[in-house]
């Protein structure tokens, strides 16, 4: 199963900040001088610190359940390709495989957000409610797909979604014609 590929970024975008974030706050200032001042200064150095800290905890968690609901959406979304449709398949590393998803691509409504939605409604004037009320978007063009970074890769394998964990994969092979 493959996902779509900016929206794989996305994520990956959202997950950095939401780790900065929650690492803490350094103002990267110190004291020097009298041991009075330097206790009194570094005293109210920590209670700033701490209290920006505890702000931009507070942001990194708010922007880590929105990568978290990004996520689960993404997994909704997944599309799964033929293996002769994948790109660099046979290279063992699936951080590399892609494939390009062209013509009418249906997605489930509940993995937009919201402004996204919006626009799609703008784009094609119609209203945002008559939008939300299909369960699915139809889109024509092409959009890459690409691994998403889990440990797991699922498949289907004799008519069976299978699930994966790559890293203890330590041999596989591909059918001997994938051009098919």
């Amino acid at each position: 199963m493959l996902f779509d590929a900016a929206a794989v970024a996305e994520i990956a975008a959202l997950k950095q900040k939401a780790m900065t974030l929650l690492g803490g706050v350094s103002t990267g200032i110190g004291f020097w001088g009298s041991p009075g001042w330097v206790i009194g200064g570094v005293a109210a150095l920590g209670i700033l610190e701490n209290a920006l800290s505890q702000t931009a905890a507070k942001e990194g968690v708010k922007v880590l359940t929105k990568a978290y609901e990004a996520e689960h959406r993404l997994r909704a979304a997944g599309r799964f390709f033929p293996v002769h449709e994948i790109d660099l398949i046979h290279v063992q590393l699936p951080q590399l495989w892609s494939g390009m998803a062209v013509g009418n691509a249906e997605q489930p409504t509940s993995s937009f957000y919201e402004w996204q939605l919006k626009d799609i409604a703008k784009e094609r004037g119609v209203s945002l409610q008559t939008l939300l009320s299909q369960p699915t978007i139809t889109f024509q063009g092409e959009a890459r797909f690409v691994y998403n970074g889990d440990e797991f890769i699922t498949v289907i394998a004799e008519k069976r979604i299978a699930h994966i964990r790559w890293s203890a994969v330590t041999a596989f092979c591909l059918p001997e014609d994938i051009s098919s």
